[in-house]
């Protein structure tokens, strides 16, 4: 009993955090056709980098095949192509192995996310992805209606230290369960009735074609943002947005939509929890 209680002790001062450990590593999912407008290491370069200063080693499917099950974080970026059930399976036994899936999805019609929700589905998150963008003529940044920013959060590890982050045309979330509600719409936001006057939009989307002219408003609506919920030792976050971690390689703005806010601030609570 003495020599077991010795062997905790050494273990968990030796790997502090969440046991059991996993590695420090990171598979960003680029192999199922997935909606992006570059290559993942070009459109994600600050990204990688932030995993990259905090000591993770970062793979792409692309290059190494998709095989999460070994890693430590596996990165789901807005698939347009169906998972098989080994590789959802394959995310399943991440989570039980203590790790974690950053699931991002993306607008309506830019993307479906019907690929996305099969695989929260499999995963029984209790958080699914809504096929719309939302919009915000009050809140936003630069006065795009459509890069939505908000300062509603809920206490919560992911949002220590947080007091704004913004959203470059992304969908909203319905959480059910154990799944917590992150960050979620300022009471401004709605939803447009006219989804089809949207369709000839790009993945991020700036100038006048986001009028409010457009659209027809919709009732107001608090909705959630960002989701979190824990399955077994492992842990699943969801965001209806790639862009507010990338790059901006359409050089909209003076610098990167990672470094608006506290999107990175974000992120790293996200790395770190």
């Amino acid at each position: 009993m003495i020599m077991f209680s010795a062997l905790v002790l050494i273990l968990t001062s030796c790997f502090p955090g969440s046991f059991p450990r996993v590695p420090k590593t990171l598979l960003i999912d680029d192999s199922h056709n997935n909606r992006i407008d570059d290559d993942a290491s070009v459109e994600l370069s600050k990204l990688i980098k932030a995993f990259e200063d905090k000591g993770y080693t970062v793979d792409l499917s692309s290059e190494t095949g998709f095989s999460p099950e070994g890693y430590g974080i596996a990165l789901v970026l807005a698939p347009q192509s169906s998972y098989s059930v080994n590789e959802m399976s394959g995310l399943a036994t991440l989570l039980s192995r203590g790790g974690k899936v950053l699931l991002l999805g993306e607008y309506y019609p830019y993307y479906d996310n019907a690929p996305i929700n099969a695989i929260a589905s499999y995963l029984e998150v209790g958080i699914q992805f809504n096929n719309n963008l939302l919009h915000d003529s009050t809140n936003n940044y630069d006065n795009e209606e459509i890069w939505v920013t908000t300062t509603k959060f809920n206490a919560h590890p992911l949002t220590a230290g947080l007091s704004k982050i913004v959203l470059i045309a992304g969908a909203t979330l319905n959480t059910s369960g154990e799944a917590q509600t992150i960050a979620y719409a300022e009471p401004t936001s709605y939803v447009p009735l006219n989804v089809a006057a949207i369709e000839s939009l790009s993945g991020v989307v700036a100038g006048s074609g986001s009028s409010l002219t457009e659209f027809s408003k919709q009732v107001t609506i608090v909705v959630p943002l960002v989701a979190a919920a824990s399955v077994g030792s492992g842990k699943v976050v969801a965001i209806g947005d790639i862009n507010l971690f990338s790059d901006d390689i359409w050089e909209y703005i003076s610098g990167d939509f990672i470094d608006l806010f506290d999107n990175r601030k974000l992120l790293n609570n996200i790395i770190d929890w």
